[in-house]
């Protein structure tokens, strides 16, 4: 089924385009360089993740879900992130990232807990060896 596009979108975009005119108008060519090479950064980051993301879902393993391939795939994962679409919260995400790095805190004789998520803070608890 069809959906209506954010009424803002076209309004977006049309100043997305006024914005890009304006840069082509930069006295100094440094500036517009810099300006041009960062949109055209961002751009070419952003198309070869949805490459990617389409490549997933034509190469799907049976019973896997597109946001499980994504979320996956650490590069597409960071895009997720950036905008905020990411399917796994961020409690589940950081204990992930602690459990991948207890082997090596256990080696050291120290651990790494996390104790707090909080209003976007986030408390982690960690434990050194103590040095006689």
């Amino acid at each position: 089924m069809p959906t209506e596009l954010d009424p803002s979108f076209h309004q977006r975009m049309q100043r997305v385009e006024s914005f890009l005119a304006e840069v082509s108008e930069f006295a100094d060519p440094n500036t517009r360089a810099v300006t041009q090479e960062i949109v055209q950064s961002l751009m070419d980051l952003h198309g070869a993740r949805l490459a990617r993301m389409i490549e997933f879902c034509t190469n799907l393993a049976p019973n896997q879900s597109p946001m499980q391939a994504f979320a996956n795939d650490e590069l597409v994962a960071s895009l997720l992130l950036l905008y905020e679409l990411h399917p796994t919260d961020l409690v589940t995400r950081l204990r992930a990232a602690l459990d991948a790095i207890r082997p090596e805190r256990e080696r050291a004789g120290g651990i790494a807990e996390l104790d707090e998520v909080q209003d976007g803070t986030v408390r982690v608890l960690i434990s050194h060896p103590r040095i006689s």
